[in-house]
């Protein structure tokens, strides 16, 4: 038991121990870097590759800030003609090397920025209803406070946006001239975002019609099937008529044929069976005929009493053929 009590204040020792060996490897391998960054950055400068130098001193500054590095940037800006930067970071120098109590840097940094000061380009944003208006300078914002006063900036092309809540964002630039000079750039209002768009009217319901009864046939309905049915049925008894008028003519010839063959009493065989296909062609004849008649009156009967309707002219005409060879009606009609 007093082992395992034991075991949690070891634990904490040896983390705390493994913590602080990774503190300092960690600060010493941040301060390697940053002393290689730095000695490149005056290499660069040295051979009057300003502006890479002035990103490398700035980039060791970044990572282990020191006072002397701070001062080659400042002077690196200098002569870049980054005029703000190097005066702002002029003026911070000395803020430091008089906590420091290094009256030495404290004077060359302040000497360093009174003569910067005298060539700043500023640059002065104006604004209307400033404080419902976010504005931005190269990305970052700038306070509604600083909008109308003459900001210090660098030489050269900037970029400002201008928002608001329910307007349409604005963005506009400006070249800003080497100092000593003041510029103004107005923002103008911003304005207001175009309405969304109405919703489309709701679509009419759409109501299915009851089906509508057709009106019935006047006096008696059927007048159209009825019609037709009868010029079928006459069809079919003038086809009996055609039917039986060849029989009929085929009984006469046989008939001929006979009386041609038989003479009195004495008849040969073939005049016997003439008579007999004279007989039975009659016999065919007739029937045929009759049924064609009565198919005929039929037929002319449905159509005569087929009730009419309004939208239609419908008669029936019956005229008679004749021909060379043959003789016989012609029916026809309009529906």
């Amino acid at each position: 038991m007093k082992r395992a009590l034991l075991l949690g204040p070891v634990a904490s020792l040896v983390a705390g121990a493994v913590l602080s060996a990774a503190g300092p490897a960690r600060a010493d391998n941040d301060k390697a870097i940053a002393e290689a960054l730095f000695r490149e950055g005056k290499t660069l400068l040295a051979a009057g590759k300003v502006p890479q130098a002035c990103g490398k001193l700035a980039e060791s500054h970044r990572i282990d800030p020191k006072l002397g590095t701070l001062l080659n940037v400042a002077s690196c800006h200098q002569q870049e003609g980054k005029t703000a930067s190097a005066w702002a970071e002029f003026t911070e120098a000395a803020t430091q090397a008089g906590r420091a109590n290094q009256a030495e840097r404290v004077r060359f940094a302040r000497q360093h920025a009174d003569e910067v000061e005298k060539i700043l380009s500023r640059l002065t944003l104006e604004a209307k209803a400033a404080h419902d208006v976010e504005v931005k300078l190269d990305g970052r914002t700038i306070g509604a406070a600083a909008l109308g006063s003459a900001i210090p900036v660098d030489p050269g092309p900037h970029t400002v946006q201008a928002s608001a809540t329910g307007k349409k964002a604005w963005t506009g630039s400006i070249v800003v001239e080497k100092g000593p000079v003041s510029q103004v750039l107005a923002i103008p209002t911003l304005e207001d975002e175009a309405p969304p768009p109405a919703p489309p009217p709701p679509q009419p319901a759409v109501t299915t019609q009851p089906e509508r009864a057709l009106p019935p046939e006047p006096s008696g309905g059927g007048g159209g099937a009825q019609r037709v049915t009868g010029f079928v049925v006459g069809g079919l008894g003038l086809v009996a008529l055609g039917v039986g008028g060849y029989f009929g003519i085929r009984t006469l010839d046989k008939k001929s044929e006979g009386d041609k063959l038989c003479d009195g009493a004495a008849c040969s065989q073939a005049g016997l069976d003439a008579q007999n296909d004279a007989h039975s062609s009659a016999t065919i004849s007739t029937i045929v005929v009759g049924v064609g008649a009565a198919a005929l009156v039929t037929g002319l009967v449905l159509v005569l009493t087929a009730p009419s309707t309004k939208r239609s002219t419908q008669g029936l005409r019956l005229a008679p053929h004749v021909a060379a060879r043959d003789a016989g009606l012609s029916l026809g009609g309009t529906w």
